[in-house]
This record gives C-alpha cells, sequence and structure tokens, in this order.
C-alpha cells in the first residue's frame, strides 16, 4: 500500500496531507499553529496527519511531493529533513498541484481541468508558441497564472500553461488581489471584495476590455517601467482611476463599492470566457475546477451555466490550502497501476477528537462554563437556534479548506433580520456588508433558491426565490443572492440533523452557517480553540461532541430582546470534576 505525504510550504496557507488507497487526510497549518494563513514550514500539521493515518514515523511514507513556487523548493526538502524523513521527495509545479487536487478528488473518470490563480510556478523557458509580450529575457524567470488540462483515467496532459511576469501580462486573479489591496483590505482576502461588489453599481468609467486576448489567453497587458511595487501601485491607479485608494480603517465609499462591483464582473467574464474555450479545445463534458479563483462563487455558478459543461466539479480547498492535497494525490497516481482514485463526497479530511480530549478542554475552562449532556444534542441546539440564540458547533473531524461546512461552525437563525448585525457585532466582529452562507436540507434547496443541484462546498452563488427569501432575510445578501451550502443526511449527518430539526421546529429547512472564529484568526480545529471561541464571543452556546455549553451566568449573553433560559429544556447537567 503506497503512502504519499504532500507538503506545501513557505507561502501562505502551507499545510499537509497523507493519500493512500482512497484514504486521505489534510490540515492547513494556520489550524494548528493559529498565524492566520500560515506561511510556516508545516511540521505540526505532518504529525497531524501522520497520527491521523495511524503512521508510526515520517519514514514509513513512500514519497513525499511538494509544490514549487518561487525558490521555495530547498527550504521545503531541509524542513523535511530536519523533521528526520530520508525518503524520496518529489517536487511538482504548483498548478499541476492545483489541476491534481480537483481531478483527482473528482467523481469524473475524464475530464477538463481549469487553474486559475494569482500566479504559480516560474518559468525556465520561453513557453512554445507564446506572442511576444510574454517575452521576459532581462528577468530570466516567469510564472504561470492560467493553466488548461485534459485527464482521463490517472492521466492529467498539460493542453497549455500562460505565463506572465511581473511587469508583462497579469491575469484575473492578481487583478483580483490588487484590486482588494487598493479597497484596503488583505490582497487574499477576495472574499471581502466579493462581499462588496453586491453593493457596487455598474459605472463606465472602467475599461470594459480591460483583458486582452493574447492567442487565446486573457490576460491584462502591462510593462515595468521602474521598481516592482511601484509598477503595481501605478496599475491600480490606472486601471481604477477616478477612485480614490481606501486605507484599512477608513470609511467604505460607494465608489469603492463600484470598483469591486467592477471586479466581479471582470472576473465573471473572463472565467467564463476560459471555461468555454477549454470546453471547445477538450471536448469534455466534465469540468474541475482549481485555483484561488475557484473559490469566487458568482463565477463558478455562470460556468455551470453557461460554459457548456454538463457537470462541474471544484475542489473545497481550491486555494493555495488544497496544494497538498494535490501533491499528495498526484504522487499517489502517478506512477502506472496506482490506487484507486479518491472520491471527495465531503471535505471532512481532519482527525477526530475523543470524548476524552474534549472533555479536558472541558475541565481547563470549567469555572466559567456551565456543561449539560442532552438525551439529543441535535434538538437541543436546533430548539435553541429557534429561539433567537447563536451557537458553535464541533463535531468529528475539520473540514479541508477556507469554508466551516459543520464541522467547526457558528449556527444561527435566518428568519431574523437583525441576525447578520448581532453576528457581525456580537460574535464574528467583522465588515458588515459580509454575508452568511445559508446551509439547506438538499432536497428542500429548491424551495427556497433557484438552484443547480447540490452545493456541498459552499462553492456557488444561487439566486433566491423572492417569496420565500422573505422568510429568511439573514441568508440573502444585498443583491438578492446566498452563498449556497446543500446538506446532505449521508455526508453531513449531524449538520443535516439539526437543520432537520430546525424544520420540524420553524417550518424553514435551513439555518445560518459561518466559520468558527472571528475576524483576522484561523478556524478553530480543537477543542480548545472551540472552547475559546465561547468564552471571548457573544456565542450564547456550543455543541461539542455530545455536551451542550453555555458560559456562566454571569457571562452569558442572550441574544437581544430575547430570554431564552426558559425555553431550554432540561438537560443531564454536568458537574466538575466528578463527572469529567
Amino acid at each position: 500500500m503506497k503512502t504519499v505525504l504532500g507538503i506545501h510550504a513557505f507561502i501562505h496557507d502551507s499545510g499537509a496531507c497523507i493519500a493512500r488507497d482512497g484514504e486521505v487526510f489534510a490540515i492547513s497549518q494556520e489550524r494548528l499553529d493559529r498565524v492566520k494563513r500560515s506561511a510556516a514550514f508545516p511540521a505540526e500539521a505532518v504529525r497531524y496527519v501522520l497520527s491521523a493515518a495511524g503512521i508510526g514515523g515520517i519514514n514509513e511514507v513512500d514519497v513525499a511531493v511538494f509544490d514549487l513556487f518561487e525558490r521555495q523548493g530547498g527550504e521545503t526538502l531541509l524542513g523535511l529533513r530536519n523533521l528526520g524523513y530520508r525518503g524520496r521527495a518529489e517536487p511538482l509545479r504548483h498548478h499541476d498541484a492545483h489541476a491534481a487536487s480537483a481531478y483527482f478528488a473528482s467523481p469524473f473518470d475524464e475530464a477538463a481541468v481549469l487553474v486559475v490563480d494569482g500566479a504559480g510556478s516560474n518559468g525556465e523557458e520561453y513557453p512554445p508558441g507564446a506572442p511576444p509580450h510574454f517575452l521576459a529575457s532581462h528577468f530570466g524567470w516567469m510564472q504561470e497564472v492560467q493553466s488548461f488540462y485534459r485527464a482521463e483515467g490517472n492521466s492529467i496532459i498539460l493542453v497549455r500553461r500562460t505565463f506572465a511576469t511581473p511587469g508583462y501580462a497579469l491575469g484575473i486573479g492578481f487583478l483580483y488581489g490588487l484590486a482588494s489591496e487598493y479597497l484596503g483590505f488583505d490582497k487574499l482576502d477576495g472574499g471581502k471584495l466579493m462581499g462588496l461588489a453586491s453593493y457596487g453599481r455598474h459605472r463606465k468609467k472602467f475599461d470594459e476590455n480591460l483583458f486582452a486576448d493574447a492567442d487565446g489567453d486573457l490576460l491584462v497587458p502591462f510593462r515595468r517601467t521602474g521598481p516592482v511595487d511601484e509598477d503595481f501601485s501605478r496599475l491600480g491607479r490606472e486601471i481604477f482611476a477616478g477612485t480614490p485608494p481606501r486605507g484599512p480603517e477608513e470609511k467604505i465609499l460607494q465608489a469603492h463599492s463600484d470598483l469591486a462591483f467592477f471586479v466581479q464582473k471582470q472576473a465573471e467574464k473572463t472565467m467564463l470566457a476560459l471555461a468555454r474555450r477549454l470546453r471547445a479545445v477538450t471536448g469534455s463534458k466534465n469540468l474541475c475546477l482549481a485555483g484561488g479563483v475557484a473559490l469566487n462563487g458568482p463565477a463558478n455558478m455562470k460556468i455551470l451555466q453557461e460554459a457548456g459543461f454538463d457537470n462541474v466539479f471544484i475542489q473545497p480547498a481550491s486555494n493555495d490550502s488544497g496544494i497538498p492535497l494535490g501533491c499528495a494525490l498526484h504522487g499517489l497516481h502517478s506512477s502506472p497501476g496506482g490506487a484507486p482514485r479518491f472520491r471527495m463526497k465531503h471535505a471532512f479530511l481532519g482527525r477526530e477528537y475523543s470524548t476524552t480530549e474534549i472533555e479536558s478542554a472541558l475541565r481547563t475552562h470549567q469555572a466559567a462554563l456551565d456543561v449539560s449532556r442532552p438525551e439529543n444534542t441535535a434538538a437541543a441546539l436546533a430548539a435553541s437556534l429557534a429561539a433567537g440564540e447563536t451557537a458553535g458547533l464541533f463535531h468529528g473531524p475539520s473540514e479541508f479548506g477556507p469554508r466551516a461546512l459543520g464541522a467547526r461552525s457558528i449556527l444561527a437563525d435566518p428568519r431574523r433580520p437583525d441576525m447578520k448585525h448581532i453576528l457581525n457585532s456580537r460574535v464574528k466582529f467583522r465588515e458588515p456588508f459580509r454575508p452568511y452562507a445559508p446551509a439547506v436540507l438538499e432536497e428542500r434547496a429548491a424551495d427556497f433558491f433557484f438552484s443547480s443541484g447540490p452545493s456541498p462546498f459552499m462553492l456557488l452563488i444561487a439566486d433566491a426565490r423572492p417569496g420565500p427569501a422573505k422568510k429568511i432575510p439573514a441568508a440573502v445578501h444585498a443583491d438578492g443572492t446566498a452563498r449556497l451550502q446543500t446538506v446532505d443526511r449521508k455526508t453531513n449527518p449531524r449538520l443535516y440533523s439539526i437543520v432537520r430539526e430546525f424544520d420540524r421546529l420553524t417550518g424553514i429547512p435551513m439555518v445560518l452557517n459561518t466559520s468558527m472564529n472571528t475576524s483576522g484568526e484561523p478556524v478553530a480545529e480543537s477543542p480548545e480553540d472551540a472552547v475559546n471561541c465561547l468564552l471571548k464571543t457573544g456565542l450564547d452556546c456550543l455543541a461539542i461532541g455530545d455536551f451542550l455549553v453555555r458560559k456562566k451566568s454571569s457571562g452569558h449573553t442572550a441574544a437581544p430582546g430575547r430570554s431564552n433560559r426558559s425555553r431550554r429544556r432540561p438537560d443531564a447537567r454536568i458537574s466538575f470534576p466528578d463527572n469529567i
């Protein structure tokens, strides 16, 4: 049985993955070192996945595969050696790792694969057939920004790769990052720009033909005139002319929302055009998407509805957090007669925490906690949500990727018009313009949304049906859309049970779902992280394993205008330390 370790290191979203014979364990380093988008060598993540897979030592791994991004390959090898690894290690291009993470995890036996991000591995040679504006001889290297593949069986064949250089041409991923910085966000905070775009309007002052068609590739031509940072600043001023840049703490103007709207529409138009061309070239009816831009829900929905593919699979960790998965799956399937394919039906690729570990975290904070053990935790949590409370949900292995899907989630009632404000101001401490996702029973999604089938990974945007939307105001964004998560009984049973109980109580088959963290910190991983989230935020309660936990009366904050204690069911009380 072949065992492969996938590594992504020294670039944002580092992490590790173990893959063997259809079994996969994966985690991002940030979940463990608690540094948002950690770029550290993922030593903790490596130990985590080895332990989760029941592997006694790192040298039981047959091969370690890592992606090449700029010049970090040698540092990654050194990091592996420092962990004691003496086995075979193989490099892989960044985009090839993205492609493997999508195709080898997909349900397809053949597919077209599209990878689009800000920038990937360097190119050492002039790409054959590339137009003259790609030439970068005085730089000596280029970076991939778009890659197109045809996959079949265990083979992923490159169709075309677009290279760009800092100063010559930029793709939609880089433009999105540039706009995010211009608007006062981090360049990797594309979700903020996407949320803000819904408040924007079309303005003729922006260049609608910003992307040039370069022999089938869509890029923004741009030549260097000075230092890179100065050039990119100049580019922002040129593209976004007439819109003042915004500082991180400055007021958001309508002009900023309009700029976000423009960049979002450029993303949708560009991604749709690239997908249509790939459909024409490959003839495949199946598409796999990866790269950071594949987290863009509106663009994904455009592709699903208009690009000509019958089926689209988007790997939930499609940004760089998914690179370890791609490296591991590539190493598993690249040799002839490889292991059976891994079909990614869910994203719960972390390890399970035992009841003993959960009890230990509760005992540590026993002075501040009121702990019960309901006969039916799902029903008790649904009742709390129906009473207007906000609740954390910690259950089973953690999700892989940036979206919380019910393992490390914060849940709330979508019926309350003020619930977004409550979550933003008391729990998440984040910008008021950002939406919250509805987690809806898969079989009931069409009652509320114009959906195009299952959306288990929260990567598609659906229009809400006007009538039913009035019943769920907190789940519908400013433009009448929602970032939909459909919940399936087989792959997500705990969240399904909670939503079903909420439906029984309220007639609404959905809850709001957002990640268990506050602004600027990673999503919770351990029981300790979950308890800390309860204690330091305005969360009303936390379902953790089979326990329902609240802050002691002095620290409990009920939802505004509600007194919820009288409506709770009588549960078995837990006292410390005798019962735990």
